[in-house]
């Protein structure tokens, strides 16, 4: 389906798969309008999947930026995705993912005591059962993350800025 919405709406798209097996095979997709130059990922089998790319980002002026994305099913997964991310106020690495409602309030309170330099958006659709987050450096800010669900699949438009 991201391959069919990126050709529909002009967008370049990439799919991160949440696991090695299963059917049908679930992930998340993302849409940006730049080329995609680079992809990058990391797997620590059975326990978390990270994969996204780096772009240049037209964010007032251009910014090299690697969007990545992950699912947190399992509070387990928090320290790995953390220790992927070492220091994320020394780079342009942002974090665009899900984590199961149920540890969501966790997800927050493990960051807040285990990384420093960072914001959280977090959405707080208590009713669903997985809520998106954007996980990113200080020098960036979620402007707005617009739900929308027009293919019926759930998706997010977000409008990031870059703070100099």
């Amino acid at each position: 389906p991201a391959v069919e919405i990126g050709w529909k709406t002009k967008t370049k798209s990439f799919f991160v798969q949440n696991n090695y097996t299963g059917t049908p095979v679930r992930g998340t997709g993302i849409l940006v309008r730049p080329i995609i130059n680079n992809f990058e990922g990391t797997g620590i089998p059975d326990t978390l999947f990270v994969g996204g790319c780096t772009l240049m980002a037209p964010l007032g002026a251009a910014v090299a930026l690697t969007l990545s994305t992950c699912q947190l099913n399992h509070e387990y997964q928090f320290a790995p995705l953390v220790k992927t991310l070492q220091d994320l106020s020394s780079n342009n690495k942002l974090i665009i993912g899900t984590v199961k409602s149920e540890f969501a309030d966790d997800w927050a309170s493990y960051l807040k005591f285990n990384m420093k330099d960072f914001r959280l958006h977090q959405s707080d659709e208590q009713e669903k059962s997985y809520q998106f987050f954007v996980l990113s450096p200080l020098h960036f800010v979620v402007r707005e993350a617009v739900f929308e669900n027009k293919t019926n699949i759930p998706a997010y438009k977000i409008q990031i800025e870059h703070l100099n």
